[in-house]
Order: structure tokens, then sequence, then C-alpha cells
């Protein structure tokens, strides 16, 4: 309601502008023709009033084009109020959703918490001890969850405000790469098959933050997969950079997209609009990895075909840089 009412004062201070202005200037061309010793506007020749005109404008040119710039100016200023008030009404309506995915998010994995230790205590498990440690197992995993999604949001928000400091050392990233595929192999549902093509071995960047922006990659490739997951990680190098690669043979990403996919809670905005065709989620796990990657001094890109593929690169400086030796002396 509060953004409504700021766009109609806007708006109709922009009307007033453009009403005041021309009335200004019909002012200062009614008192020309009067000077001119005509008794009204509407009484005269074609040829008398555009010598009106020119004689008004004449008079009063520097008034006139100060007064034009100054209309120019509030014009502009009020169109750029106006946008803000959109975007700032679009980010609550982002948030909004983002809430209720967040909340549909948490729900999941403390449903299963909750369900696993309610059966844990009592005690029908007690002489099964297979199946008491398969879901002692499910408990601690959806924790791990739970834990890993709320570090994001922590991680994420220390980006934004520039709290979180990046310590580079060098990395082993064939086995930080192996590690990642494991993970993933032991505890995905589909059938799946993760290759590597390790071309450069090592690179300078903070092992943890690195690692979780990798296992994003890789997570993202598996919720967005078909029956079968097939996932290409690989790395490569030349004079200045590093490049990590993941690409995945699953539903792709739509040309509509990929100017948002990294943008903070657009899949979350995206599946309340369309919960049948979209997947749901927070919608920060590439927006993670984006944001991690720059705090790095490095870009991420992406390639991708509907139906077809997605190919996400990141490219790493191979050198410290000037800023990163400031931080790290800090």
């Amino acid at each position: 309601m509060k953004i409504n009412r700021a766009k109609i004062l806007s708006t109709t201070a922009l009307i007033a502008v453009l009403v005041m202005q021309l009335f200004w200037m019909w002012n200062t061309f009614e008192m020309t023709v009067h000077q001119m010793g005509y008794a009204s506007i509407w009484g005269l020749t074609p040829n008398a009033r555009i010598e009106a005109l020119l004689s008004a404008f004449m008079q009063s040119r520097f008034t006139v084009f100060t007064s034009i710039l100054t209309t120019i100016v509030i014009i502009l200023s009020i169109i750029d109020q106006i946008n803000y008030i959109d975007e700032q009404e679009r980010i609550r309506l982002l948030r909004e959703d983002f809430s209720y995915a967040m909340v549909h998010d948490m729900k999941s994995p403390l449903t299963s918490i909750i369900m696993g230790t309610r059966y844990l205590h009592s005690g029908v498990l007690e002489k099964k001890p297979e199946i008491k440690e398969k879901y002692f197992t499910i408990v601690e995993d959806e924790a791990q969850h739970l834990l890993a999604l709320i570090n994001r949001l922590l991680t994420i928000s220390k980006l934004e405000h520039g709290k979180l400091t990046i310590r580079k050392t060098e990395v082993d990233l064939e086995e930080m790469i192996a590690d990642v595929a494991d993970k993933y192999e032991a505890k995905s549902s589909k059938p799946i098959h993760i290759t590597t093509d390790i071309a450069c071995s090592t690179a300078l960047a903070d092992e943890e933050y690195l690692k979780e922006a990798i296992s994003n990659m890789v997570d993202n490739a598996t919720k967005y997969s078909k029956d079968e997951i097939n996932i290409k990680i690989s790395t490569s190098e030349d004079d200045h950079h590093i490049y990590i690669k993941v690409y995945d043979e699953g539903i792709g990403i739509a040309k509509s997209e990929l100017k948002t996919i990294f943008n903070r809670y657009e899949r979350a905005a995206e599946h309340e609009k369309n919960p049948q065709k979209t997947r749901g989620g927070f919608g920060i796990g590439l927006n993670y990895v984006l944001q991690v990657i720059q705090a790095h001094g490095g870009k991420i890109s992406v390639k991708s075909e509907k139906g077809k593929y997605s190919e996400f690169t990141i490219s790493l400086p191979k050198y410290l840089t000037i800023k990163t030796l400031a931080q790290m002396a800090l």
C-alpha cells in the first residue's frame, strides 16, 4: 500500500512539473503578444504568431534554457525514484517467496530428524541394530544438511557486508574434487557417474569456501538432472588463470533464465510462480558460488542448452593480487 502511494505521489509530482512548465511558457508567450500591441493571442495571423513566439524566446532564452534543464533533471529524478520503488517492491516480493521456500526447505530435514529420533526413542529398533544404525545415519545426514543451509546463508550475509575474510593457500584440487565426487556418489538416490579430468592439480584459494562452492555446483547438477546423473569435473590453466568446470547432462537452463541464474532468491521466486514446473529451494546455492568466487578475485560463467546440458566455469587468478595480500596481512 505504501509503495503504491509513493508511486502515485511521484507520478503526480512529475505531471505537476510538466503542467507548471507549460503554464509558464504559455504565460511568457501571452505577455509577449500584449507587448507587441495585440489584444489577444487568438486574433493573430500565423505569421504574427511565429513572430511572437520568436520574440518571446529571444527575450527569455536564458530563462527558457535553465527552466528546460531544471525540468529534465526533475523528471529524470522522479523517474529514477519510481524505478527505485519498483525495485524495492520486487525485492520485497522475492524475500517473501524466499521466506516461504526457506521454511519449506528447513521443514523437510527437521521432520526427518523428529520422526527418526521418535522412532529411535520408542525402543522398537533395539533388537534391529542394522536398521537402528540406518536411522542414526539419516538423522545425522539431515542435521548436516540443515547446518549446511544455515552456513550458506551466514556466509552470503558476511560476504555482502564485507565481513568474510578469504585466506588463500595452495589447495590440492585433485583431492578436493575427489572428496566432493565421493560424497555425492555415496548419497545420490539416482544412478550417478562423476568423471574427472584434472589438468591443473593446485590453486591458490581458501580451501573451505572453494570446496563448498564446487559442492554447490555439483549439488545443483544432481538436483536438475534426468533419471541418470552424468557429471564431469575438469580443471585447466593458462598463464594467468586456473579454470574449474562442472559439466552435466541434465535438464539444462532456458536462455531467459541465464541472466538471473546467480541472483539470490531467484529459484524460490520461480518455484512460487510455477510450483509444478520448477523445483523449489532457497535459490542461494549459485549466488553463494558467485559471491565466494568474486571474493577470491575470480569469475564464474555458465553455458547451457535447455534439455541437453549445463556447464559452469570458475576462473581463479593464478597469483595473489595486491588486494588479497593486503587482506592476508590484516
